[in-house]
């Protein structure tokens, strides 16, 4: 009986389904078909580089994607924002209307009055969620695959399994989420808020600038300003300040000539030091070291390191140095350390470091990375 409960399901929601993969394959063929035309568009990776930093970061921009090439292109026109949208509705849409939505109709108690025990009854239902799903995801990759020699995008086929594969996964979490709360509430709507609410929250996190603002002196003047307003020892914060306009000239004046403006570091924690002197972070895993990279991001990363010219790839301190010294030894690039100054170790206290050296520090790990004279 939960095989027929599966297939009723999966009947049930087949006229949505072909509507949801043929809107997308429309999509992506729109989208395909504007590559062409931007191809040969040599500015477009300058232009978005003057975006501000956090809009960027909020629309997956920040990474050193290159728009000029497909990958890169439907990376950040799809990947980045687009898909993920689409996929969410249609998996927490699902997962609701399988129980929350039979339930406020009042249908419930017909779809469990088979002679199966209410858990395989879930079980089923979760199954239909996951096969529609992996038809959606299917036909995402099916999709960018045939429109791939038709207007030259230059795909990687295992690139585009891999990314697809982590959008099922996403939406999958969701979708089954979905299906866990409208099996413990009749509440359409708090079955729906509580996944998309958390698909919100993940995206926005994933989304935002990285907070070490003290790496960048003008905004940590700016703290320093209004914490000697709170403590109104204003005289004690204005000699701090001139300390950091002082370590901002140094750094422009350390940065201005350099033959690399690239620094790729094992995550996005220099982004604001990054904008202020005119460098493009690009980071192999996202604002968490603990995270790491899929697959597809450290090859295209690497892609990036020996396009570019890169000769460092910089990791924190305290963080596990492989991923970096897997790219490094995958390009031939050097390591090198960069101190994110979230705190003292107590062998830096005993030597005596401070804010102020280890930035001088972190300027002598850069100069020597990117050439600078």
């Amino acid at each position: 009986m939960a095989a027929e409960l599966f297939r009723r399901g999966l009947v049930d929601r087949t006229r949505a389904l072909v509507g949801w993969c043929v809107g997308v394959a429309l999509y992506i063929l729109l989208l395909a078909a504007v590559f062409p035309s931007l191809r040969d568009a040599a500015d477009l990776n300058q232009l978005v580089e003057k975006y501000p930093e956090g809009l960027k970061e909020l629309f997956g921009l920040s990474a050193g994607i290159d728009l000029t090439t497909g990958a890169g292109y439907l990376d950040a026109e799809l990947f980045s924002f687009m898909l993920p949208i689409f996929a969410l509705v249609l998996a927490i849409g699902s997962g609701t209307r399988i129980l929350a939505g039979e339930e406020e109709a009042g249908r419930l108690e017909l779809l469990f009055a088979y002679p199966l025990r209410r858990r395989d009854g879930v079980l089923a239902k979760g199954a239909t969620v996951a096969v529609e799903i992996a038809l959606f995801v299917v036909a995402v990759a099916a999709a960018m695959l045939l429109f791939d020699p038709i207007f030259d995008l230059g795909l990687s086929a295992s690139r585009v399994a891999g990314a697809a594969a982590s959008l099922g996964m996403l939406a999958l979490l969701h979708g089954w989420l979905a299906l866990a709360v409208a099996g413990f509430t009749p509440s359409k709507a708090l079955a729906t808020a509580v996944p998309a609410a958390l698909a919100a929250a993940g995206y926005l996190v994933a989304g935002l600038h990285d907070l070490a603002d003290w790496l960048d002196p003008l905004r940590y003047a700016k703290i320093v300003e209004r914490i000697g307003q709170a403590l109104h020892e204003p005289a004690a914060a204005a000699r701090l300040q001139a300390r950091l306009r002082g370590l901002d000239g140094e750094y422009r004046t350390g940065l201005a000539h350099c033959q690399r403006r690239e620094i790729v570091t094992s995550h996005e924690a220099f982004g604001y030091l990054a904008e202020r002197y005119g460098l493009e972070q690009i980071a192999i895993t996202g604002l968490s070291p603990e995270v790491e990279p899929e697959p597809a991001k450290l090859q295209h990363v690497v892609e990036l390191v020996r396009k570019r010219g890169v000769t460092t790839i910089y990791f924190e301190t305290l963080v596990s140095p492989r991923i970096a010294e897997t790219v490094a030894r995958e390009t031939g690039a050097n390591t090198a350390v960069l101190n994110p100054i979230e705190g003292l170790t107590k062998n830096e206290i005993s030597q005596g470091e401070n804010y102020f050296s280890l930035m001088r520090t972190n300027l002598r790990t850069l100069r020597e990375g990117l050439g600078c004279s």
